[in-house]
Order: structure tokens, then sequence, then C-alpha cells
């Protein structure tokens, strides 16, 4: 894995928080440099105002020379509380903006990830490293923007005019922070190493946290009784974490100790320099104040920017890091992707369905889930897949939908690779319903319209097609299907009639259809099939089912085992064979008597 460097990350970051609102951008580093700039200024005019006043004092009289500085000085206050107040308006508009601008990128490359890459732990690594970058993100940029533009030109200005005193003095100040330098790569390695041990860590805690508090898993523990050992699971992984955080706390610490134990040396050594020089005659009495007031705003800030800024500059680094490095290698992938899809060719697809010796394995699996299959589904066929459960059903679902590449073998769908399906000519010609379809939070209507959202069809025509009840049906453009947002619930059986009008509404030529009527009796999930196969005449199904009464509508049904398909052919035919389907047929007819 290639590394991010600390100057790449700035370089990609920058980009990103600009465009994320660029007035608002430029005008928050604008006035960060202008009230540095101001600070700076009113040291001349503090020393200035200082040398007036003791003149005026020998003169016994309040000279224009005095009226001038005062103004001046206080002009200047005011000036800097301007531009300060200013500074912070903006940066709070801007801030919400740029954490807007940071969630979007990360959401728009998580949305391009394929569905396998989410069974990879790596990838759950990564994806989990990331957010922790994304949440960080517009904070790491805050803290760089008050330490390029707030900091620099003051500190600049404040050597030039110390050095112009006292060379001694500026060599004391740079002596006092070059601690810094060096605990700045030291603390960034720190912190790295952190993010790669913590984020297993957090996903597993949060894991364990959803089983508590989780809503779809909130039933089921509370009458388990299972609350106190998944809250010891999550308490302990917590623990673990908080563990981490303090060791690499405790390592930080001493250095920002050490740094705060050189800047005091120095700061004791510039004072005793500069009162050295006053006695010297070396300088006014009126650069003395200006210098003392703001050597201590100038230790003030460096101990600001070195615990503050750079502190927590260089404690999100690795996060942000991690952030960019998501962001890159993902984008990368998708350019290489679109390349590939972009030289593909529509599907024909009166070529129908392909599987030549196909094979996939789950990441970190000891054994595939399919193996070694081999089949051709025709133009307007209904084929139904059966087994016992973890025969390799609803992988083989996945694959012939392209959400899974073939790890062995090819898939042809219309003449083109099943993992070139998420190119929009071959997503447009496919539906599917799986048996953990989502239960969207919002109307009936816009359940169905989901799936094909520009689509000005009526769902209603679907809808009418199911045995939801027919006031339902009627209102589905207001009924909210959510408890939570004043509507109502359905039974698992119709949100699962839901889901199947949802499949239906989507134009296609294709549509797989992975057990999505579990939740329904057999009698009625019989009627469904049915009543869905008279409105899908001519299109290709492939339904996914361990109920062999629905599959006698199939013009052919596929018996898988092990992964494997191991009978082919028509209910009558494989009934007539006496073999692993006539022994599920039997098995399940029995259990009805």
């Amino acid at each position: 894995m290639k590394k991010i460097t600390t100057a790449h990350t700035i370089r990609v970051m920058l980009p990103i928080a600009f465009k994320a609102a660029p007035i608002r951008f430029c005008l928050v580093n604008l006035f960060g440099m202008a009230q540095s700039a101001v600070l700076a200024v009113n040291t001349v005019l503090l020393a200035g105002f200082v040398d007036a006043l003791i003149a005026s004092v020998s003169e016994g009289a309040v000279g224009e020379r005095l009226i001038l500085w005062i103004s001046l000085y206080v002009a200047g206050i005011i000036g800097y509380q301007i531009f300060n107040t200013l500074f912070n308006y903006i940066l709070g508009e801007y801030q919400e903006k740029c954490s807007e601008k940071f969630r979007y990128e990360y959401n728009k490359v998580i949305s391009g990830l394929t569905p396998i890459e989410f069974e990879r732990e790596e990838t759950l690594d990564e994806i989990q490293k990331a957010e922790a970058g994304r949440n960080v993100a517009h904070v790491f940029i805050f803290h760089f923007i008050g330490i390029i533009d707030m900091v620099p030109p003051y500190v600049i200005f404040m050597c030039m005019y110390v050095s112009s005193l006292n060379l001694w003095l500026l060599l004391c100040i740079i002596a006092a922070f070059l601690p810094a330098v060096f605990t700045f790569y030291l603390q960034r390695g720190i912190y790295t190493k952190l993010e790669d041990t913590a984020a297993p860590v957090r996903r597993r805690y949060h894991a364990f946290k959803d089983c508590i508090i989780g809503r779809q898993f909130l039933k089921e523990t509370r009458i388990l009784g299972a609350g106190g050992y998944f809250y010891g699971r999550a308490a302990a992984e917590w623990e673990r974490l908080r563990r981490e955080e303090r060791k690499v706390k405790n390592q930080t610490n001493l250095l920002d100790t050490i740094d705060n134990t050189a800047g005091l040396a120095g700061y004791l050594a510039a004072l005793v320099l500069l009162a050295a020089s006053v006695l010297r005659g070396s300088i006014s009495a009126g650069a003395f104040a200006a210098v003392y007031h703001s050597l201590n705003h100038l230790f003030d800030m460096m101990f600001a920017l070195v615990c503050g800024f750079i502190g927590s500059t260089v404690s999100n680094l690795p996060a942000v890091e991690n952030y960019v490095g998501f962001l890159e290698r993902r984008r990368e992938r998708g350019k290489e992707k679109g390349e590939e899809e972009k030289e593909g060719k529509a599907p024909d697809l009166r070529k129908g369905i392909v599987l030549d010796h196909v094979s996939f394995t789950y990441p970190n699996a000891s054994a595939p889930s399919v193996k070694d299959i081999s089949v051709r589904i025709q133009p307007g066929q209904y084929v139904a897949v059966v087994g016992e459960n973890g025969a390799g059903k609803s992988t083989l679902a996945k694959l012939i939908l392209g959400l899974y590449p073939a790890g062995e073998g090819r898939i042809e769908i219309g003449g083109v690779r099943a993992e070139d399906t998420q190119a929009e000519s071959c997503r447009k010609c496919m539906s599917a319903v799986f048996q953990n379809f989502v239960r969207y939070q919002m109307t009936l209507s816009d359940n169905v319209r989901i799936s094909q959202w520009e689509s000005d069809k009526n769902p209603k025509t679907v809808l009418e097609g199911t045995s939801l009840d027919r006031r339902l049906v009627d209102d589905c453009d207001t009924v909210m299907l959510s408890r939570e947002f004043g509507g109502i619930d359905l039974s698992g059986g119709m949100w699962q009639q839901a889901a199947i009008a949802r499949g239906r509404y989507r134009s296609h030529e294709i549509i797989v259809l992975d057990e999505p009527t579990a939740a329904i009796d057999p009698v009625e999930e019989y009627a469904v099939y049915r009543d869905f196969l008279k409105m899908a005449k001519g299109k290709t199904a492939v339904i996914i089912s361990h109920r062999l009464g629905s599959a006698r509508l199939a013009d052919r049904i596929l018996v898988m085992s092990g992964g494997r398909i191991v009978e082919d052919g028509t209910h009558e035919d494989l009934l007539g064979r006496n073999g692993f389907y006539r022994e599920m047929w039997d098995a399940q007819a029995g259990s009805y008597q």
C-alpha cells in the first residue's frame, strides 16, 4: 500500500476544503492573516505609545505626539477585535460546509464499492479508519489554517523586530521551539500506529453495542437475556481501546512536557537578555514594554501552536491520511473500472445467461460456496433454483446479478460479463428482490418507486397485483411505513409483497428473486409466484426457493447441493429420476400430511 505523506495529504485536502465553500474559504484565510498582521503592527504601536507617554511625563504636558500614538494604538486594538470577530463568525459557518463536503466525498466513494468488498475484513478496517479521518477532517483543516494564516505573519514579524533589537533574543526564541519540530514527527508515528491498532477494535465495539441498542437486534437480545453478555463484550473492547489510547497519551504528554520545558527555559533567557539590554541603554523603555508584552503574547501563541494547533493536527493527521488514502485508492480503482465499462458493449439478451465452469469462494472461507457450475438459461425462461440450506443458491443469485465476481470461470449476461453489470447498459435490464430486502422508512408508493425513481409509471399498477389491502394500495402515496415517523408498520408477509412489487416496478428483462417469500405461507407463496409469472411473461426469471411447491411452476429446476448443480430438469422429470429432488419433495410433502 502506497504511503501517504503529509504534504500529499494537504495537497488533496485543501482543494476539497476550497470547493466546500470557496468564498468563505477565502474570507477565513483573509481575516486570519489580517488579525495576525494587525497584532504585529500593534507591537510597534505599543512601543511608540510608551515612548510618547514617557516623553509627555518628562515634559509635563500631553502633546500631540502622545494623542496620535494613543489613537493609533486604540485603532489597532479595535481593528484586531473586528477581524477576530469576523473570522470566528465566518469560520463557524465554513466548518459546517467543510464537514458536509468531506462527508459527501467519503459517501460517494463508499457508494461505488462492490458488495464483495464488504465481505473482506481488510476493506472494513480501511473503511473504519477512513470514517475516523472523515470525522476530524474539518478540524484538521481549521488547525492547518490557524498554523499557516494566523501564526507565521506574527511570528515572522516578531523575529525580525526582536533581531533588530538584540540577535540573542531571536536565538533564544528559536531554540525554545526547536524540540517541537522533532516531536512533531515522533508524535505522528505514535498516532499512526494507534489508528492501525484501533480500527478493528472500534468495529468490534460498535458491533457489540448495536446488539444491545440496535433496533434490529433489540427484541431478540431482550428475549434471550443476552444484554449482559453483549455489554461485557462491548466493555472489553472499549477498555482495550482506552488502554491503547492511554498508552499513546502518556507518550505524547512526555513529549509535550519536553517542549514546554524547553519553551520556559527560552522564555526566561529572553527576559534576562531583554532586561540587560534596557540597563545598558541599547533599547528604549518603549521598545522594552512592547517587546515584553509581545514576548508574552508570542510565547503564549507558540505554546498554543505547539500544544494546541500542532498537537491536534498531529493527532488527527494519521486519521486524515487514512481518509485521503481511502479516497485516492478507491477513486483509482473506480477509474480503472469505469474505463473497462466504457469499452464494454450493450448486452444482447437473445444470448441468455451463460455460466461456464464458475466457482466462487468468500473471503477467509476455507471452501468454495459455488463449485464448477456450467449452465445456460435461455431468454424468457423461468428457472427455479432449489436445494438445502447452505447449498450456494443465494451466492449463485449474486453471481448472476454481477454483485460478486466469479473466482473461476465466466458468467455472461447477453454476451456481457456479469462483472460489468454495474455498467448502466446492463443494469437497466435487470431487477432483483432479496430475502433480506430493505424496509425503507418512506411511503408505500416511494418504497416501490425507489427501484426506478425516474420512471413515470404509477406504483399502483404493480401494487394492485399483490394481496395487499385495497385501502392501503389506494392510499399508497400518503401511507408512511414507519412508526418512528407517525406512520404504520406492515407484517413480514405484507412487507415481502411490497418488496416484490418494488422489483416488478423496475423495467427489466431479467429478474432474480432470492427467497423473497420466506415469511409468506406456502399457499400464499404459490399464488404470489403464479401471479408474478403472468405479469413477467416473456421475461427471464431466476427464482431461489427452498419450497418445492412453488418450484413446480418453473420451466426448469436447478437442484443444488454442496455448491454444485446436481440435477437439472422439469418438475416431472426430476420426480421420475428418484434422485435428490425426489427426496426433498417427499420430505416436504410429508411435513404437510
